[in-house]
């Protein structure tokens, strides 16, 4: 997955070919090549933080590989701020944030939002699904219903 300089259509023009992420993309693959019991993730041990946010961001990009055309990206500013997707979807680019957990603070998605002004933002965590200018917060376990809460979305008049 690349960064993007820039959130312009299209997202290809604008990456960096020397900053990028790689995900497992499947989240049992993940899990096991981790070597974490599965007791660990259903339990809600306090020791499992850090790795709960990148098996959240993994299960989200398995959600949006029928959006993405190719390769997904990420926006960064420097180290102050990121932005973990970035998505095409018919004439804009749409910043996806992705927390682990119902504690959505951080000024990843404000900054950006300061800076490039999106008319849609979306933010998966574990807090109930709601839309509220601009912003759609979706539970993380509807993240396979992306496709159809995007078009409910879109195609409102």
């Amino acid at each position: 997955m690349y960064n993007v300089s820039k959130p312009g259509i299209p997202l290809s023009a604008y990456r960096e070919l020397s900053a990028f992420k790689v995900y497992a993309l499947d989240c049992g693959l993940l899990r096991r090549l981790a070597r974490l019991a599965p007791e660990v993730v259903l339990s809600g041990n306090t020791e499992y933080k850090e790795f709960r946010g990148a098996m959240a961001e993994n299960m989200v990009l398995q959600a949006l590989v029928p959006l993405l055309n190719g390769v997904p990206y990420y926006w960064t500013s420097g180290n102050q701020a990121e932005i973990e997707f970035l998505v095409e979807h018919i004439d804009q680019v749409i910043p996806i944030e992705v927390k682990s957990a119902t504690r959505i603070s951080g000024g990843s998605l404000a900054s950006y939002t300061n800076r490039y002004n999106p008319s849609l933002r979306i933010r998966f965590s574990m807090n109930n699904l709601q839309y509220n200018g601009g912003l759609f917060s979706i539970p993380l376990p509807l993240a396979d219903w992306i496709m159809k809460l995007l078009n409910c979305l879109t195609t409102q008049p």
